[in-house]
């Protein structure tokens, strides 16, 4: 009768060791990613961005939004975000934590009459180094609208003689340095060339990323062209001259 009782007890406690095991030395299959998000808000105040912070196993993303109510940026910096969570989703042996990095940052050029954000997106995925591209949005002070290249330009058709002109500038700043098939096919005659910008009261400021007109060691090249160097194309009135 004793042999009976003990074999239930005995069997019991083997079980609940089992468990215990499992439980302080089993793997973790919890998710190892810390999504972050903090809202603009009133702190101390003062009024902060948003901010994107997630730690994974292998990557890390920190992505700060601008302040504005324009969706272009949101969805943009979103999209960048989706897009580098694709690049880090399979599994990779070996690779330490942090090994990706997504770093996403911005910065505002005032003029007069426009507000130009200039978010720069930095990943890094293994090598000797990452890469910076740089994405503007420009917007009018007094109603919030979009400015686009177009509507900088007076008529269709600027591209040719602004390629030259913005060819002649960034051959001017490279110098010796220049590799002029680089500067040529970065500058082609392609509105894609030119679509990074900001504008000041007097001219507007082209942003070529690394490896556009120049190798990486050159990082990002910005040329500015005054209004009075491309003449009656310009429409004056984005401008303070």
């Amino acid at each position: 009768m004793k042999n009976k009782i003990f074999l239930p007890i005995f069997f019991i406690l083997f079980l609940g060791l089992f468990i215990f095991g499992l439980v302080e030395f089993g793997p973790d299959l919890t998710d190892n990613s810390t999504p972050v998000i903090e809202n603009t808000e009133e702190q101390m105040g003062e009024t902060v961005p948003k901010v994107f912070l997630e730690d994974g196993e292998t990557y890390s993303i920190k992505a700060n939004y601008p302040e504005t109510d324009s969706q272009d940026i949101t969805i943009y910096i979103d999209d960048a975000i989706a897009a580098f969570k694709v690049l880090v989703a399979p599994v990779s042996v070996g690779l330490s934590s942090g090994e990706y990095i997504l770093d996403i940052n911005y910065s505002v050029i005032e003029s007069a009459k426009i507000n130009t954000y200039i978010v720069k997106n930095y990943t890094y995925s293994g090598g000797a180094h990452g890469f910076e591209d740089t994405k503007t949005f420009s917007y009018k002070k007094d109603d919030n609208k979009t400015v686009t290249l177009d509507d900088l330009f007076k008529k269709d058709g600027y591209i040719p003689a602004l390629s030259e002109v913005v060819k002649d500038a960034v051959l001017d700043l490279l110098g010796e340095d220049a590799n002029i098939d680089m500067v040529e096919a970065g500058t082609s005659q392609a509105i894609e060339n030119f679509e990074r910008f900001y504008v000041t009261d007097d001219s507007i400021v082209f942003i070529f990323p690394p490896y556009a007109v120049a190798p990486y060691s050159e990082g990002t090249v910005e040329v500015s062209i005054s209004v009075n160097t491309l003449g009656g194309m310009i429409d004056l009135d984005y401008f303070s001259i």
